[in-house]
């Protein structure tokens, strides 16, 4: 990696972002960055182990029942960070699609409705951060 790529990664990013992942962080989130607080906000909600779902996110996981998070669960264990198909067995099994389908899923697991693409997102993440933020929202409900 370019050490002038990541130049915009302060000190605290640095700490929080693992080595082996800047540069999938970087592209991860490049879009989604104008200032380095920008940064921050996306190292912490792909990497601290304690998620806190803003207002719109709260709204829209209790929109959707315990089913839906318990198929993600389970799509999660078949296919680890693989969002396409993570998505696409809770789609089959749920039948929603759209904003329905991918803003609950955003939401338990980085606490927004937007941002950079999930299935950049989900495997820096990690398959056990993911299930145990689901498992919380379960826990939740």
């Amino acid at each position: 990696m370019r050490e002038a790529r990541c130049s915009w990664i302060s000190e605290t990013i640095s700490i929080q972002v693992p080595n082996e992942d800047r540069t999938e962080f970087v592209e991860a989130v490049r879009g989604n960055v104008v200032f380095p607080s920008d940064a921050l906000h996306w190292a912490q909600a792909i990497y601290a182990e304690s998620l806190d779902l803003n207002h719109a996110a709260q709204d829209v996981v209790r929109s959707v029942d315990e089913d839906f998070f318990d198929i993600a669960r389970r799509a999660l264990d078949k296919h680890g960070t693989d969002f396409k198909a993570l998505s696409l067995m809770v789609k089959q099994a749920i039948g929603l699609s759209g904003k329905a389908l991918f803003q609950p899923l955003r939401a338990a697991l980085t606490g927004e409705l937007d941002g950079p693409e999930m299935a950049k997102l989900l495997p820096l993440i990690g398959k056990e951060r993911a299930h145990r933020r689901i498992e919380k929202i379960l826990e939740e409900m």
